[in-house]
């Protein structure tokens, strides 16, 4: 099944490349249904389509190559919650260098599973500071900053 999405999802981004918006929008109304979340990696992939982050064909295979470095980071990191064996991590600091794609995929991750210690990456990836001194240490409300601005600069989708 995430196999066929893939394949959806990258149909939808030859579409939007050559036929524009209106006939991409066709693509999201055929597999939304089929795809819960198809919607959201379509309108995800046409902002990064669209700043030139990333090509169509390869969104399957960063995201692919990100799911399989975060498992390792939260699954060899558990034992640790210092800081610096945390964004020490080989896995983590290869995320990184993944680039600006990562920050829709941090986020997304942060959206679908709740606080992890993403906060680094996400600053080191967009250059920005969204935490306000009064929430630092706050897992709950960093994620609920980074996951506003992520909204706010097309990262993810909006609520509502």
């Amino acid at each position: 099944m995430e196999q066929e999405m893939k394949e959806a999802v990258a149909e939808y981004g030859r579409v939007l490349k050559k036929e524009g918006a209106e006939a991409a929008e066709a693509i999201i109304e055929k597999y939304q249904d089929k795809y819960q979340d198809f919607a959201k990696w379509a309108y995800a992939l046409a902002i990064m389509i669209r700043e030139g982050r990333v090509r169509s064909a390869e969104w399957g295979i960063m995201h692919d190559h990100f799911k399989e470095l975060a498992a390792k980071w939260k699954k060899e990191r558990a034992h640790s919650s210092r800081v610096k064996d945390i964004i020490d991590h080989p896995a983590y600091r290869e995320i990184i260098l993944m680039g600006k794609p990562a920050i829709t995929f941090i986020l997304m991750d942060l959206e679908e599973n709740g606080p992890e210690h993403w906060f680094h990456a996400l600053h080191t990836l967009s250059g920005e500071d969204v935490i306000p001194e009064s929430e630092r240490g706050v897992m709950s409300k960093m994620t609920e900053r980074w996951l506003d601005w992520g909204r706010e600069k097309g990262y993810i989708l909006k609520k509502g």
